[in-house]
């Protein structure tokens, strides 16, 4: 924000000060001049109708310019004209003429009655000015603040919150303001620069204010004759940064309301930032929060998942190991098959919860390089061979598919996960269809089931994690393979969403970005 020149003798100007605020002997001076001239004026009047007017019918011009001061809001000139119009009325038009004497007692009383209804008016009419005045200054003032409060309720940051509110209050004031913010060591750093650069005194008075809270420079008792006014932006003892209006010292103070409008701006940026900190405060204590549930139920699948598994590869190899001489050899074969089994499923299980661990500490590093979709395909069809031979499985790919630019690792896990949740959620002999397809710049993938499908409501809570579901094989995982295919596709760019087939069963969509060439046309896998 460029520094501006400023007229400080004009000041105060518009906005929270209000031009109708009285600023100093320069309008008060005004207000006396005019109630003079309205004297005069009216003076004038009265002599041109003197002689066909009664005296007492000549008092009614004075009135009127006494309402007219008074009006103005100015209490003392609207009683400094209706003395002086009654002098005048004295001297001018009460015999004997030209002086200041009074020939008739009754005269007294009209004059006296004249003076007393002038006050009167003056009073009442600077009073009623005054409190138009001040309604109308609360009014802008209202304004100001709600203007201000918009503002910053689109300020994200600590840093433009303050630069915003400190822009705002600037433009209210008609002045340039300096704006920082205090770190955690409450030193001062800035969110907008200063009119003019700080002298080492003045940055010492920045850090006092940062650390107590309290404001200095001009017309405060501490270093009183800065060229600066530091004023806090905090709220219940807790400093947030400060504000900063620049006076030059040949510049005298000025008048009016502008410390207060300094002062109630400051604090509704204190209350902004306070409101923002708590915010993010509540979101470090929540994401604490999951992450300890995180951790909490990594540790019991790691107690009950992975239990199974070793429990199943340790009591094949005891077996073996104890009675591998007396067995046939297909019983060997079948105890080391199981053993193999048992392992991949563990593997399987090891590799979602470390995944899931990386997922939710945001350290997923995208290996990308340009492959196909049978490149990834194949290999997960042939890793869950045993687990999918009750199932028969199609793969339908068309002839050409754009290469994906990704990580093909974690694809990889992707398919093998779907296919793996496909074939534990449907009974025995209900097929498994994969299909993939091409859509502009994106390469869709479905994997779909005919199994009991996914509850009515579940298609996006499926992918929170720890979500479980019964299972037609009895075989339960750990509630994380659908959450890390969400967390690797949208790495990816992409989007995947789950729903019912037309003739039942679950189908779960995936697309991924597709960028820049095309693949050699493949076959598919399966028929």
């Amino acid at each position: 924000m460029e520094p501006r020149s400023t007229d400080h003798a004009a000041f105060p100007r518009t906005g929270w000060l209000g031009a109708d605020v009285p600023a100093g002997r320069d309008r008060t001076w005004r207000a006396y001049a005019w109630g003079l001239g309205l004297v005069a004026l009216g003076t004038l009047l009265d002599k041109t109708v003197f002689a066909h007017l009664r005296e007492t019918n000549l008092v009614m011009v004075y009135l009127v310019a006494t309402l007219a001061v008074a009006l103005r809001g100015d209490r003392g000139a609207a009683i400094a004209t209706a003395v002086g119009s009654v002098l005048v009325y004295d001297f001018f038009f009460v015999p004997p003429y030209n002086s200041f004497s009074v020939s008739d007692s009754e005269y007294l009383f009209s004059l006296a009655a004249m003076g007393l209804i002038g006050l009167v008016i003056s009073s009442l009419t600077a009073r009623l000015a005054a409190e138009v005045t001040m309604t109308r200054f609360r009014e802008r003032q209202s304004r100001a603040l709600f203007e201000l409060s918009r503002s910053l309720l689109a300020a994200g940051t600590p840093t433009e919150i303050v630069a915003e509110g400190a822009r705002v209050i600037g433009v209210e004031l008609g002045e340039t303001l300096g704006a920082w913010t205090a770190d955690a060591w409450g030193e001062p750093v800035a969110a907008t620069p200063p009119a003019v650069p700080l002298n080492p005194s003045e940055h010492e008075l920045l850090r006092w204010v940062l650390h107590e809270g309290r404001a200095a420079g001009r017309d405060t008792p501490r270093l009183p004759g800065s060229a600066y006014l530091f004023v806090p932006i905090g709220v219940k003892g807790r400093v947030h940064g400060a504000i900063a209006l620049h006076l030059p010292p040949e510049h005298p103070l000025p008048e009016g309301p502008w410390r207060s409008a300094l002062e109630t701006g400051a604090n509704l940026l204190a209350i902004a930032l306070d409101r923002t900190r708590s915010q993010q405060d509540a979101v470090e204590a929540q994401r604490r929060a999951d992450s300890e549930r995180v951790r909490n139920a990594l540790l019991s699948s790691v107690s009950h998942d992975l239990r199974t598994p070793l429990t199943g590869i340790i009591g094949s190899a005891g077996t073996l190991i104890d009675s591998a001489d007396a067995m046939p050899p297909e019983v060997r074969l079948e105890l080391a098959q199981s053993i193999l089994e048992e392992a991949e499923r563990l593997s399987r299980l090891v590799t979602n919860l470390l995944q899931a661990t990386r997922l939710d500490a945001g350290e997923v590093a995208l290996a990308a390089s340009w492959f196909t979709l049978d490149e990834v395909l194949a290999p997960v069809l042939a890793r869950l061979g045993p687990m999918l031979e009750a199932h028969p499985v199609s793969v339908s790919l068309p002839s050409e598919l754009p290469m994906v630019y990704g990580d093909p690792t974690l694809i990889e896990l992707v398919l093998m996960n779907l296919l793996e949740n496909a074939a534990k959620h449907t009974p025995a002999g209900t097929p498994i269809r994969v299909r993939a397809w091409s859509d502009g710049g994106r390469i869709g993938v479905e994997v779909h089931d005919e199994g009991r499908g996914l509850p009515p409501g579940e298609e996006v809570r499926v992918f929170e994690k720890f979500r479980r579901y019964p299972t037609a094989t009895g075989a339960a995982g750990a509630g994380l393979g659908l959450a890390i295919c969400r967390g690797v596709i949208e790495a990816h760019g992409g989007a995947i969403t789950a729903g019912r087939g037309s003739a039942g069963g679950a189908v779960f969509r995936f697309s991924l970005p597709v960028k820049g060439r095309t693949a050699d046309p493949i076959r598919p896998l399966l028929q």
